[in-house]
């Protein structure tokens, strides 16, 4: 019998996709060690002061794939020209699908109205689609591993063939988990390349933006958040907004800032109204706490599964054994395998699964 290869997910994945993950986690372990008074802070006393006035508030706005595009154009992980050639492909991608779904709709008689229908996909949707493939291809060029090179390159490859060749190839969830796999892998190889030391003056001067403070500062209180109570800021504030306490006092204690809110001041005015002493001094108790207090238990690997594991990236693709031997070669160290860590899966989806 052949011995068990824990490296087995590399045959899966990208071989290197561990590297983005290791980034995040020093990323998640620098936060830990930050003095978390309440607020993240900056040596620039003008954004402190900003911040204190409450005119510089953390921004939650952004989600996965396409809002998570204008993140790293905002932070300027991306340019301006690679957020444009990068925000165009899914839309092409989805308005190819869409048509031959449409022209599947109308069966296999042979009009003419299907013909002309089965021309203008072939000689003209599809010549459309290849170049965004092709640039797609070219953000792979730029990663440092020639075998996540090659990995990436046949991947594409195979989606142009597969459109060339087969009759009513439609591309699937699999082209989404490729193209969200490079988008982090290009990234997050960026965050690798820089340094303080190299930094230009037009580069210290971006990070300076009121709009790259608000997003940074979001994206490291979403980061606490997911440490402390296994879920985002955006998760919270939507809970919020449907009544739930719990989730106000775990969203403030990360992001002291939110007491201003509306959704907040309005539940504070409610509670004042009819007298309820026991939420406002809880909620006084928890303004009080620090972000990190509560570290919960594997904290860095739910904040990592959430991260790479339930938006969409290729992690889908490997079963438990695969992802626990992942996580583990990222220097993680979840629940043992194969009870603990199938329970703590378990409830991971099942957690997702309501938000």
């Amino acid at each position: 019998m052949r011995p068990y290869d824990k490296n087995n997910w590399k045959k899966k994945i990208d071989p290197a996709f561990d590297k983005p993950v290791k980034t995040y986690i020093k990323f998640v372990r620098e936060i830990e060690r930050l003095p978390n008074d309440g607020q993240v802070t900056f040596k620039d006393e003008s954004i402190e002061l900003n911040i204190r006035n409450n005119s510089l508030l953390p921004d939650y706005e952004n989600k996965f794939e396409t809002e998570m595009l204008q993140f790293n154009k905002d932070v300027g992980l991306v340019t301006e020209q690679e957020g444009d050639v990068l925000l165009d492909i899914l839309p092409a991608i989805e308005e190819y699908n869409i048509f031959l779904i449409k022209l599947q709709k109308t069966g296999s008689r042979r009009t003419i109205t299907r013909y002309f229908k089965l021309l203008y996909l072939r000689f003209v949707i599809q010549p459309n689609i290849t170049p965004h493939l092709h640039s797609l291809m070219k953000f792979a060029e730029n990663l440092p591993e020639e075998e996540s090179k090659q990995y990436y390159a046949r991947k594409i490859n195979t989606f142009i063939k597969d459109m060339r060749k087969k009759h009513f190839f439609k591309f699937q969830k699999d082209f989404v988990l490729i193209f969200c796999s490079i988008f982090v892998r290009f990234t997050f190889n960026r965050i690798d390349q820089s340094n303080e030391e190299n930094a230009t003056k037009e580069e210290i001067e971006h990070f300076n933006k009121s709009i790259v403070i608000s997003k940074v500062t979001g994206f490291i209180n979403s980061t606490m958040s997911l440490i402390s109570h296994q879920k985002d800021m955006p998760e919270l504030l939507n809970n919020i907004e449907k009544g739930d306490d719990g989730s106000l006092f775990d969203a403030i204690t990360t992001d002291k800032t939110l007491a201003s809110s509306g959704s907040v001041k309005k539940r504070v005015d409610l509670a004042l109204d009819s007298g309820d002493n026991k939420f406002l001094n809880k909620m006084g108790d928890k303004i009080a706490k620090q972000p990190l207090e509560k570290i919960a238990l594997h904290g860095k690997t739910c904040a990592v599964l959430k991260f790479f594991w339930s938006n969409s990236i290729e992690l889908h693709k490997l079963n438990n054994q695969e992802l626990y031997d992942f996580l583990k070669s990222c220097g993680l160290h979840p629940p043992n395998y194969p009870e603990g860590f199938t329970k703590f899966m378990q409830r991971h989806i099942k957690l997702n699964k309501k938000n």
